[in-house]
């Protein structure tokens, strides 16, 4: 299905050869999840982690779906409040992943300019001694959600919204390539969208800007984009804590956007406001949902907030497949408004897209990219555009792709390509969000 021009849109595509690598188990993936269940933990803080068994809420639709997807994985119960007193404590906590043990460094995020309305206490770190490990951690009463990188592979941790009789929460651990890609595939299409180019001559001035930039990272001042994180009563009731997702989410977009060759921090509020009129509005926003959001969220409302761009995380399963998983207009939109705006579904799709932590953050992460014109990979652009903003793709124990990188696999990680970070200055996602982050802050 074609797209207007300029539509950005995010659909999944995987190599078909995949398909031939899955087979039907002699034991059920209920009946084989339920033996790993009774193991120990995946993911255990000392002190804080105690295994629980499914059977206390077997009714949550999050844990059903895990207990369908996922090779493996952990029920458990933490000590959120003792966690949280020994966090403010000390820097340095012992744990234990797949079995072996580690020291977590963290330290608590902390926002140079109040605002927005989060109620999480955020964390980020690594695990001592090892290289290129990262851990991302948003904490709350009512849960823990976490990613865990280690040797390449992500533990993810995230709460369950329904609770025991009792009244007792619980999260779920799982490694990312331990689940199942299932359903079938939403073929992308390309975008269209008009850019300046760099000559060569342009870019080596660029590469010795950037040597100088590295000298002065220090002391560059950071930009601010006001947010406004919206959501329909659709996810309200299928996740009562969705707000705590959602931090997570913003949480792990301002560790990349807030690197030193980007200084961004997206100051978030989060708003139900209009829940209960999007989810109204349920055929349109199946159908149509970046369209049906932008129409009952115009954009006197996003002023009104002083939010310079919004986010919909959308509960339902959108049925137009030139749509796919998220959308938006991008930073090129014909019309100023649209460039405001951005769609990702929270909703599990029957295409490989799972409603866990990493698809839902790799596809924000995607769409809050496209807000400020960074680009997807060599190929898939029109003529015209810029010759360094490009996604990027490398080895890293495995192939891994940078966010934009289109269509979006359960490979790709968090990273904006840079030449910094992963990428070089051909493929520099980082460099157009820098460049452009200034008009998109001054929107509101």
């Amino acid at each position: 299905m074609k797209l207007k021009k300029g539509m950005r849109a995010l659909s999944l595509l995987m190599v078909m050869a995949l398909l031939g690598a899955i087979f039907v188990p002699a034991v059920s993936a209920v009946e084989e999840t339920e033996k790993e269940n009774l193991s120990t933990p995946l993911v255990c803080f000392e002190g804080f982690t105690k295994k629980a068994d499914a059977g206390q809420i077997k009714q949550d639709l999050q844990l059903q779906q895990f207990q369908q997807k996922a090779g493996r994985y952990s029920l458990v119960s933490f000590d959120i409040l003792g966690f949280r007193d020994e966090l403010s404590k000390k820097s340095e906590l012992p744990v234990i992943i797949d079995g072996k043990k580690y020291t977590m460094i963290l330290e608590e995020y902390i926002v140079e300019e109040k605002g927005g309305n989060s109620k999480t206490l955020p964390y980020s770190g690594h695990l001592k001694n090892v290289d290129n490990s990262k851990i991302v951690m948003t904490i709350s009463d009512c849960g823990l959600i976490a990613s865990i990188i280690l040797n390449g592979e992500e533990y993810c941790i995230e709460s369950l919204s329904d609770k025991d009789l009792l009244g007792n929460r619980y999260e779920i651990e799982y490694r990312v390539s331990d689940l199942r890609v299932e359903g079938e595939y939403l073929y992308g299409i390309e975008d269209y969208l008009a850019h300046s180019i760099m000559s060569d001559e342009e870019l080596k001035i660029r590469s010795e800007e950037a040597k100088i930039e590295e000298e002065q990272k220090a002391s560059k001042s950071k930009t601010y984009v006001r947010v406004l994180v919206m959501t329909d009563a659709k996810w309200i009731y299928d996740e009562p804590d969705w707000q705590n997702t959602a931090e997570e989410i913003i949480f792990q977009a301002n560790q990349q956007l807030g690197r030193s060759d980007i200084n961004v921090h997206l100051i978030a509020t989060y708003d139900t406001s209009k829940a209960s009129e999007l989810a109204a509005d349920a055929q349109n926003l199946i159908q149509d949902p970046l369209g049906t959001f932008i129409n009952h969220v115009p954009v006197s409302y996003l002023n009104s907030k002083s939010a310079d761009i919004a986010i919909y995380l959308g509960g339902y399963d959108c049925t137009d497949p030139g749509s796919g998983v998220g959308a938006t207009w991008g930073y090129d939109a014909d019309t100023l408004k649209d460039r405001r705006y951005a769609w990702v579904q929270m909703a599990d799709d029957p295409s490989p897209y799972d409603a866990i932590i990493h698809d839902r953050t790799v596809t924000t992460l995607h769409e809050i990219g496209h807000l400020f014109d960074a680009d997807h990979q060599d190929g898939m652009q029109g003529p015209n555009q810029e010759n360094y903003n490009r996604a990027y793709q490398w080895n890293w124990g495995s192939t891994t792709q940078s966010v934009v990188w289109a269509p979006i696999l359960r490979s790709t990680s968090y990273e904006y390509s840079s030449n910094d970070y992963n990428g070089n200055y051909y493929h520099n996602n980082a460099l157009r969000i820098y460049n452009t982050r200034n008009v998109v802050a001054s929107y509101a």
